[in-house]
Parts: C-alpha cells; sequence; structure tokens
C-alpha cells in the first residue's frame, strides 16, 4: 500500500508541476490561453487562462515567482519519494583485520574489510522472524547507529509483523526480539544494539477463529 500512495503522489506532483509550468508560459506570454484542447474561445479553462494574461506587472511577477515555487517544491517532492521507493544500498562494515607487513603470515590472515549490504540484513532478519508461528509476514528495517572505522556497525532493528488473530503478542514480541538479534549478530558479527517491534498488526482472515484461553 505505501508504495502505491508514493506513486499517486509522484503523479499528483507531476501534474501539478504541468499546471505550474503552463500557469507561468501563460502569465510570460510565452504560450496562448486557446492551447488547450478545443478552439479559440471555446478551448478548455478558456476564461480563467485569458484572465492571467490581463495581470499588471506586479501581480505576473508575483504569479510566475509563486508558480516557479511550487515546481521547485514538486520536484523536490518527487525526488524525496522516488528516493523511499527505490532507495540506495547501504554498506555495513562488519570488521578490518589490522594491517599486516609485507610477508609476515604469522597471523594467519591478510589485511582488509568486511562490509555486508543493509538489504541482505534486512532479509535475514524477516526470514529468521516469520520462523515463528504465530508470524504470517514480517517487514524490517534499520537504523545504523554507528559505522566505526574497524568495525563492526551498530544497527538497530525495527519490525513491522502481521500476526495470526489470536497470538499471544508479548511472548510473539519477545520471541522475535530474541531470534532476530541473536541470529544477525552471530551469522553477520554486526552490533545489534536493539530489537524493536514497532508496529503490529493482526491478519483479518475470516475463516480464522480466535481461541481465547
Amino acid at each position: 500500500m505505501n508504495f502505491w500512495n508514493r506513486l499517486l503522489v509522484t503523479l499528483l506532483a507531476m501534474l501539478t508541476i504541468a499546471a505550474a509550468a503552463l500557469i507561468v508560459l501563460l502569465t510570460a506570454g510565452a504560450i496562448g490561453p486557446d492551447l488547450l484542447p478545443g478552439s479559440g474561445q471555446d478551448s478548455w479553462f478558456y476564461p480563467q487562462l485569458n484572465a492571467a494574461t490581463n495581470y499588471d506587472n506586479a501581480a505576473k511577477a508575483a504569479t510566475i515567482g509563486i508558480g516557479a515555487g511550487v515546481i521547485v517544491a514538486m520536484l523536490l517532492l518527487i525526488y524525496a519519494e522516488l528516493r523511499v521507493i527505490s532507495p540506495p544500498d547501504v554498506l555495513l562494515p562488519v570488521s578490518r583485520s589490522p594491517r599486516i607487513p609485507p610477508g609476515d603470515t604469522s597471523q594467519g590472515q591478510a589485511a582488509g574489510m568486511v562490509n555486508v549490504e543493509a538489504s541482505s540484513v534486512r532479509l535475514l532478519a524477516e526470514r529468521v522472524g516469520v520462523a515463528n508461528r504465530d508470524v504470517e509476514s514480517l517487514r524490517c528495517s534499520l537504523v545504523v547507529k554507528s559505522k566505526p572505522v574497524g568495525g563492526p556497525a551498530a544497527i538497530e532493528i525495527r519490525c513491522h509483523p502481521y500476526l495470526r488473530l489470536g497470538s499471544h503478542l508479548p511472548e510473539v514480541s519477545a520471541d522475535l526480539r530474541s531470534r532476530i538479534h541473536e541470529a544477525v549478530e552471530r551469522l553477520t558479527g554486526l552490533t545489534v544494539t536493539d530489537v524493536n517491534v514497532v508496529r503490529v498488526r493482526y491478519t483479518n482472515d475470516s475463516d480464522t477463529s480466535v481461541v481465547i484461553s
């Protein structure tokens, strides 16, 4: 649902940009009031558009300034929405081995560093979480607390689970926190500061009866 909401906002912002650009060009005299479908005074919104051509200089300057501001604001909104729809992945440092003199193999390791993608950590947390039989689905997000040069990064994991009706929320949330915290730290080497179940929703399945004991 969030994806479609953002897509709708992006489309509305694009329509607003088109309308603002139309008003700016019309006020500046670059186009006439009969450019929309129709002929002459019968074209769409002709009276409203024609009125903009008769503004005095002060009104024209204000209209052009407001229109340009609206265009810039809508472009920034589109940029923000597209970043949310397709967020760039983040590399999290896991470890960096100490500098080793050339030819010295006594430590049994080579110098270098290890990074892991944030999307992979989210996937791991979600797969571990849905192993709980009361969790229908799970969406996780990460908050990077610190990314020290020597690693490992410290992260907070936020969970948004969908639970079966009748699930015992305190038990399920405690199990999720324990499972995810242990698995992510053990398998990635990252430091997990917190695992928070920030929003819980129960699935709406009309065929499922609720048993309260």
